[in-house]
């Protein structure tokens, strides 16, 4: 399993879990701003 696909530090054991984790940061940073 290629972990390159997740741009994130976590490490996510599916794809669709890794890109809800950085929406959630992103959300979070965002509204943090």
């Amino acid at each position: 399993m290629p972990t390159n696909s997740s741009a994130t530090d976590e490490p996510s054991a599916q794809n669709t879990s890794g890109n809800q984790t950085a929406a959630r940061k992103f959300k979070i940073n965002r509204k943090s701003s």
